[in-house]
């Protein structure tokens, strides 16, 4: 086995060990590097598909879950594909990893300021 040949599943496994304060950047290379957009894009986007309420929950200490589906039908299954196919791991497992680590991702990113938010809670935090 060559040393990238499961990048999936080390990519999966850094998602769950990685300081907190890390995880925005992670997340955010993912996304970019599958040509999704960085983190602050695809937050516009999820707030325009209407979960600007959920997305701002995630700024607080008790986010509102996010399923697998709804990563799905939010970003689209061909933005989720390229995830996947970035990531080397199966669509739904891309799909079930953004649901995990995106509200955390987001959070932080929002109390560093790295991300603003245009719902409630992100209007606060806006520079």
């Amino acid at each position: 086995m060559r040393p990238f040949d499961d990048f999936g599943g080390t990519f999966r496994d850094l998602v769950s060990r990685v300081d907190e304060s890390a995880l925005p950047r992670l997340i955010g290379a993912a996304l970019q590097t599958s040509q999704v957009g960085d983190l602050q894009s695809v937050v516009v986007g999820l707030e325009k598909k209407g979960l600007a309420e959920t997305v701002s929950s995630w700024a607080e200490k008790a986010p509102t879950p996010f399923s697998a589906k709804e990563v799905e039908a939010a970003l689209g299954a061909d933005n989720i594909g390229r995830v996947a196919v970035t990531l080397g791991i199966p669509t739904q497992s891309a799909a079930e990893l953004l649901a995990e680590s995106l509200p955390t991702a987001v959070g932080v990113a929002t109390r560093s300021g790295t991300v603003v938010l245009q719902g409630s809670v992100g209007k606060k935090n806006a520079p």
